[in-house]
């Protein structure tokens, strides 16, 4: 396991050298071979050469390090590691096999080694698009990642300034999407709406104002090609630049319009047990309207997908929407009506909608009751669910029921819509059986040696 750490210097010795340590985030310590409070001796090999060092965590301290003296104290870490070419805050890639920590050397500044053997054996460029191949395995979701870190842990160049990347970066494998949810301290034209919906499952994402659809990158992202998300709240805190957390694999489930391209991705690599940061990211909200700007459709969309929102209004049922607005206001007057229904019943009713993967929780009395709502402008026939909705339906610690207001009446006003009316229908008990189930995706990981 390849992971980066730090050159850091704790302190001097009596001669006057500084001493080093390498530290590590604490995001590594279940991969890591550490005993709580006690030194580690692991096999620290650079180059050719093989060191006895110490690998430690403490309660009072919130990093992992390797101890600055190796060998039982007769060779200091700081020789070990300026024979290899690093200095004090250099990030430093260690490949770990156990208690063997490989260092991986740098040939020379501008030569960025490759993170594995089964990149080692691809070129790092390929000959027909001259991208270069982006290794994903070291990235972990939830954890955070400067583009720097991205460069070194992905084993691809560096850009070369601040700007060369910017929010879209075209890899040989895959395509990189930069975001900085919190945009309030920009311009209004790079004001750009990008926000998580679904409890963290659906993301919604603008190009930059001069992309179309036919853009080659753009093509890549339409015709399903991989993308991952890197995102953050804000780009800086106390003129501080944040790293960005890594999302995972996100698909293309819908686009329109044109300068800039407006896309709806479902986030393949959601996380129900998610930490603080990746959950701050999913729960995001901004009070500045966040429905796309209003620019022509384009009429060349994928045959494919239409035919997808045909068959699905052709059954009578819940069909996709591009426009998070318009979405948005259906979901709130199915949400308004089911909340009426069991208020009537006596229940006391607790909206859970912007943190679970359920809309309400209902209780009365010693009776709770979780409900998932549905909206939708056609008919009840079928409906669209995500992971984290069918695993709490399916969760034995409680009762929940399917509200489903179909046949929704929408009219659109400016640039606001009006919802009414509509029918319900409720399953009560709900549990939904596999043969009820349509899958309509599926993300195959290709093996990296694969020809």
């Amino acid at each position: 396991m390849l992971i980066v750490g730090k050159v850091t210097n704790p302190h001097i010795y009596e001669d006057g050298t500084a001493s080093v340590e390498i530290t590590f985030p604490l995001d590594y310590s279940e991969q890591l071979p550490l005993i709580r409070n006690q030194r580690v001796s692991i096999n620290l090999i650079v180059g050719d050469q093989t060191y006895i060092a110490g690998l430690r965590h403490t309660d009072n301290n919130r990093y992992i390090w390797i101890s600055p003296d190796c060998n039982e104290r007769t060779v200091r870490l700081s020789d070990v590691i300026s024979s290899a070419g690093y200095k004090k805050n250099d990030k430093i890639e260690i490949d770990f096999e156990g208690k063997n920590a490989r260092v991986i050397l740098p040939v020379d500044k501008n030569c960025y080694p490759r993170l594995k053997e089964e990149v080692d054996d691809k070129a790092t460029c390929s000959e027909e698009t001259g991208k270069e191949f982006l290794n994903l395995s070291p990235f972990k979701i939830g954890s955070s990642y400067t583009r720097d870190d991205l460069a070194i842990l992905g084993g691809v160049t560096p850009q070369k300034n601040t700007r060369e990347w910017g929010g879209l970066k075209d890899f040989q494998n895959c395509a990189v999407i930069f975001v900085t949810l919190d945009k309030t301290d920009r311009k209004a034209s790079i004001q750009y709406t990008d926000f998580f919906e679904d409890d963290g499952e659906t993301f919604f994402w603008q190009s930059q104002s001069t992309s179309t659809q036919n853009a080659p990158r753009i093509q890549r992202i339409i015709n399903r090609d991989p993308v991952v998300l890197f995102a953050r709240i804000k780009d800086k805190i106390k003129s501080v630049t944040q790293p960005f957390i890594y999302v995972g694999h996100l698909t293309a489930e819908d686009y329109e319009n044109n300068k800039p391209v407006d896309f709806r991705f479902n986030v393949d690599d959601f996380q129900i047990k998610r930490n603080y940061d990746l959950n701050e990211l999913y729960q995001w909200k901004t009070e500045k309207d966040r429905a796309p700007r209003h620019i022509e459709v384009s009429s060349k969309r994928k045959a494919s997908q239409a035919q997808k929102t045909d068959k699905a209004i052709a059954k009578g049922g819940q069909g996709r929407l591009a426009d998070p607005k318009k979405k948005k206001e259906i979901e709130l007057h199915a949400m308004a009506l089911a909340k009426q229904h069991y208020e009537n019943l006596g229940f006391i009713v607790l909206d859970t909608s912007s943190n679970n993967p359920y809309d309400l929780e209902c209780q009365n009395g010693n009776e709770i009751r979780r409900i998932e709502v549905k909206g939708t402008t056609q008919g009840p026939n079928t409906i669209s669910i995500t992971r984290g909705e069918l695993e709490a339906a399916r969760a034995p610690e409680w009762q929940s029921d399917l509200f489903i207001v179909h046949d929704i009446e929408v009219t659109k006003s400016d640039d606001s819509y009006n919802t009414e009316g509509g029918k319900t229908l409720l399953i009560t008990n709900w549990y939904p059986e596999d043969q009820h189930l349509t899958p309509t995706d599926y993300r195959y990981q290709v093996p990296i040696k694969a020809q």
